[in-house]
């Protein structure tokens, strides 16, 4: 239920890995730099430097009926997270309750998801700089990401699924990974691999026309 939230000009670093009592398995750990649980509303993070995160950067999530409004993560440098740099998910039992709207993630850097001290030790490797994080199947309104870099990730640059015609808007992003390690996954498009044949699938499948793609 959080309203009305500005973080701007914060430096967050080396946090999370503790365990979450209840956990025996030890697979689920605290570890976000700033998460926004269940419910939240015109909410701004700009100009931040996050950066050696056990889990994610940014994360709007949560468990039960909520819904998610003008949000606007820009500006920021993300680098080193060992999950998402952004990551996202409403609770899927509450599909037909549970949407967001007005969304919006721009003019971000992020680098080098999975990596840093969290990704070398997590026991699960789902890193990805845009992280929707299982199979998301509720209902997305005015979801645009547009002019941020995504530069490296140990498994997917971005990891997207959501319901049928629901999916965000991909604008003028510049894509850069290794040859043959994974793009990621957007719509209907799964594990798709970085290779000559990247930039294609991302400008005529993905629909971002105007994208930069680098593979190195």
């Amino acid at each position: 239920g959080a309203k009305n939230i500005t973080v701007k000009n914060c430096v967050i670093s080396y946090l999370g890995g503790c365990y979450i009592p209840g956990y025996k398995d030890g697979m689920v750990r605290y570890g976000n730099a700033i998460e926004f649980w269940q419910g939240c509303e015109n909410v701004s993070i700009e100009n931040c430097w996050i950066h050696d995160i056990y889990d994610s950067g940014i994360s709007h999530q949560g468990h039960g009926s909520y819904v998610v409004k003008n949000i606007t993560f820009c500006n920021n440098l993300i680098e080193y997270c060992g999950m998402g740099s952004i990551e996202y998910w409403l609770w899927y039992r509450c599909e037909d309750e549970n949407w967001a709207e007005n969304v919006r993630y721009s003019d971000n850097i992020m680098r080098f998801a999975g990596y840093g001290f969290g990704g070398e030790q997590r026991p699960d490797k789902v890193s990805a700089h845009i992280l929707s994080n299982g199979n998301n199947q509720n209902k997305f309104l005015g979801f645009c990401i547009e002019g941020n870099i995504f530069d490296r990730s140990s498994c997917e640059l971005i990891e997207i699924s959501s319901r049928e015609n629901t999916y965000p808007e991909l604008k003028a992003n510049t894509y850069i990974q290794g040859r043959g390690l994974k793009l990621g996954t957007f719509a209907e498009s799964r594990d798709v691999v970085f290779d000559d044949l990247a930039e294609d699938i991302i400008v005529n499948e993905w629909g971002d026309t105007f994208a930069k793609v680098y593979c190195i």
